[in-house]
């Protein structure tokens, strides 16, 4: 295809739809700002890219929104990470893993990984048309809908900057370089979220959607309390507590991230 041709199919698809590159540093709210963008739309769905990402999956998930609905939305939330910030299940490789160390094992499969996915938002954004090629299950995107693409780009290395870590990304996936508009999220009031406060958010969301049975109330608080939180209200879809500080405040709504107030 001449240059100026797959200039015009990029112009074409991006007329159909809108694809957003949410980056920026790890803790800034990349997830909350999309999951804000996602309540405004009468549809979306959420497709988690990892090491156990397979087109048939994110096919079946994607022919669950409505074709003739405008306006709708798809969230692609990364979390797939290089070799050196993850490991990577070695028993996947049809290779003998046995006949080559762990590292370049794991390097092996993760870029035979980025490899599929690559072709995935290729066939998805270029063509308009995903199939999965053992089971014939197909996916076309609609055009002139107005739907919206949101692209979460993992915080990969906490060293480097979240303009290096797009670029990085990008690399990875040429498609969603070439397509993709920038949106950078900033932190405009710092707030940290560090493991114990994400095991404890963890917990809570497990307990809305009855993933566990119930709370091991004293347990819970005293977990709560550890960490310098005190309960002031708990519902079945809403999550309140404020910490010592009583200038400060956070909530959960069924979902693994808070926000101040």
């Amino acid at each position: 295809m001449e240059p100026g041709g797959m200039r015009k199919v990029q112009r074409d698809k991006l007329a159909q739809s809108l694809v957003q590159l949410v980056f920026g540093n790890a803790g800034d709210g990349k997830t909350h700002y999309i999951k804000r963008q996602l309540q405004q739309c009468p549809s979306s769905c959420t497709i988690s890219v990892n090491e156990a990402f397979a087109p048939l999956g994110a096919i079946k998930k994607l022919r669950r929104l409505p074709s003739d609905k405008p306006d709708c939305a798809i969230f692609f939330n990364f979390t797939l990470l290089p070799p050196e910030g993850r490991s990577f299940p070695l028993h996947n490789l049809n290779n003998n893993p046995e006949s080559e160390d762990k590292q370049t094992a794991e390097h092996t499969l993760y870029h035979r990984l980025i490899e599929v996915i690559g072709w995935f938002f290729f066939d998805l954004l270029i063509l308009g048309y995903v199939e999965d090629r053992d089971t014939g299950l197909s996916f076309r995107l609609p055009g002139g809908l107005d739907w919206v693409i949101y692209v979460e780009v993992p915080s990969r290395d906490l060293t480097m900057t979240p303009e290096e870590m797009l670029e990085q990304f990008c690399g990875d996936i040429p498609t969603l370089g070439l397509l993709g508009s920038a949106r950078k999220v900033l932190n405009e009031i710092p707030f940290i979220i560090d493991e114990e406060v994400q095991l404890v958010c963890k917990y809570l969301k497990a307990y809305k959607e009855k993933r566990i049975d119930r709370f091991y109330e004293d347990g819970m608080f005293n977990v709560l309390a550890y960490f310098g939180i005190s309960v002031t209200s708990l519902t079945f879809s809403t999550v309140k507590w404020c910490t010592t500080d009583q200038n400060s405040s956070a909530s959960i709504s069924g979902s693994s991230y808070y926000k101040w107030n």
